[in-house]
């Protein structure tokens, strides 16, 4: 179940990566700030029409201290992950090839392990360990083969070098 779900994950964060770096590249006009903001308004309207139901699913009421935390959180979420990340994805998705583009998910995915052992209050094993040096080697390799040296830079048109 849990390969079914990385596989999923990924299959999700691709189609994301290749469709918004489209999008963008269809709106030159609209500022990757403004699309960010855009998706944030979107993604807001969907958590808050998602969160009633979530709320009064559950049996039991909850107390006003639930629902000030839930929105602490939500809206931390919202200008932290929403306003502020999605800012710089998309600057970076206008900045980098798609097939780099992709690769910086590598960051969502440190964090969420980040995250995971601090809620766990525990250091990763050692096979997780070599797992995440792994993943983040294969990140550095693809970054490596997209990095241009000067030397073979193609020459600016103009230039007695490209003639």
């Amino acid at each position: 179940m849990g390969l079914a779900c990385a596989g999923g994950a990924l299959a999700s964060w691709t189609l994301y990566a290749v469709l918004n770096s489209r999008w963008l590249a269809r709106l030159p006009g609209v500022s990757a700030h403004d699309w960010s903001l855009l998706t944030g308004v979107a993604t807001g309207a969907l958590a808050t029409l998602m969160a009633a139901p979530a709320f009064l699913w559950h049996a039991s009421p909850h107390a006003v201290g639930d629902w000030a935390l839930f929105w602490g959180v939500s809206a931390g979420v919202a200008i932290g992950a929403s306003v502020v990340g999605n800012a710089l994805w998309n600057r970076a998705s206008r900045l980098l090839p798609l097939t780099l583009m992709g690769q910086m998910i590598l960051f969502e995915t440190l964090f969420a392990l980040l995250y995971g052992f601090l809620w766990d209050q525990r250091w990763p094993t050692i096979l997780e360990g070599l797992a995440i040096l792994a993943l983040v080697a294969s990140v550095g390799l693809c970054v490596g083969r997209h990095h241009r040296r000067p030397e073979d830079a193609a020459p600016e048109v103009g230039t007695p070098e490209a003639a």
